[in-house]
């Protein structure tokens, strides 16, 4: 999320018109650069380095409240995910984890 809102040009007038978003996402950036560099985007941190070593624990314990405003913020521009959108994602990961979890079996 960070990557496509700082793909945003600087002079860009949807950066005047929601400043605080940008504002909010600004405080992620080096956040995401520091801890979560090496992860592939969209792919959850299942093993690897930021789990084994904790750093996803101490990541998320300083991007949780950065990441909450910035949803609030979003949902009050008029961005945010409407509950059907929320509804539809939750059934295709479960969907996903009950494939995932019958492959399991079949081996």
């Amino acid at each position: 999320m960070t990557n496509d809102i700082s793909t945003i040009p600087a002079l860009a007038s949807i950066r005047t018109q929601h400043a605080r978003v940008f504002h909010i996402s600004d405080a992620l950036v080096p956040l995401c650069d520091g801890y979560l560099e090496g992860l592939t985007p969209g792919k959850a941190a299942m093993s690897g380095e930021i789990v084994s070593e904790g750093k996803w624990q101490d990541f998320w314990s300083r991007a949780q409240p950065i990441v909450l405003s910035l949803t609030e913020e979003l949902d009050k521009e008029g961005y945010g995910i409407d509950d059907e959108l929320i509804k539809e994602a939750k059934a295709e990961q479960e969907r996903k984890e009950g494939d995932a979890t019958s492959r399991k079996g079949v081996k």
